[in-house]
């Protein structure tokens, strides 16, 4: 059978994730959603693995691939829900995301050195911020161009210019790709305080 290429797949995640952040769909409805992605993937498909291991036994049906050449009949059977899955179901947490990715922005001067980590559980400075590519320090704040070291104190001479910034948030990719950082974000950390009431609501520049 025909797969998902990762493009379109990573698509149909961002698709699925934000419209349960705007309440579109529910949690059933969500994990129906990825259950069936999930079905659409190549196993050898890095975003296989985490959204297998995360679908509740009643939907693991859903994942399995479809053999053209098997036409017979398929008899779903009730599975017993091991600790791991009671625990898991227990915590309350959310539907955990695809292996880490990261950006490298291109195209904008002054970006080069800095890499944006997708899903990344620290806040600090901002979510998303930019790693110096290769470390873990110094990181910048894409919103306020400023940049910190491993203590939290500003390295003001490596602060991004407002020209640069402008050019960040209009690349279309990097867009996305915040877009997405911060719906995870919210998503798995419900208590957390952005600094603006509507996070999604990413910069625009005039």
């Amino acid at each position: 059978m025909s797969y998902l290429d990762h493009d379109a797949a990573d698509s149909f995640y961002l698709l699925t994730i934000r419209s349960y952040d705007v309440r579109l769909i529910g949690r059933s409805e969500l994990e129906l959603r990825l259950a069936c992605l999930c079905g659409m993937l190549d196993p050898a498909n890095p975003l296989f693995k985490p959204l297998r291991d995360s679908i509740p036994p009643s939907l693991r049906h859903e994942v399995e691939p479809i053999d053209d050449e098997d036409q017979s009949e398929v008899t779903i059977t009730h599975e017993e829900y091991t600790e791991r899955e009671i625990q898991h179901a227990a915590s309350g947490r959310s539907f955990p995301p695809p292996p880490v990715m990261h950006l490298v922005v291109h195209g904008v001067d002054g970006m080069k050195k800095w890499v944006f980590h997708e899903f990344d559980a620290d806040p600090h400075p901002s979510v998303p911020h930019g790693h110096e590519h290769g470390n873990k320090h110094p990181k910048c704040d894409p919103y306020t161009g400023r940049v910190y070291d491993a203590h939290r104190k500003e390295i003001t001479k490596d602060r991004l210019s407002r020209q640069t910034r402008i050019s960040l948030w209009r690349n279309p990719k990097f867009r996305e790709f915040a877009l997405k950082a911060i719906s995870w974000y919210g998503e798995q950390y419900p208590y957390y305080s952005f600094r603006v009431p509507h996070p999604r609501r990413l910069p625009k520049f005039r």
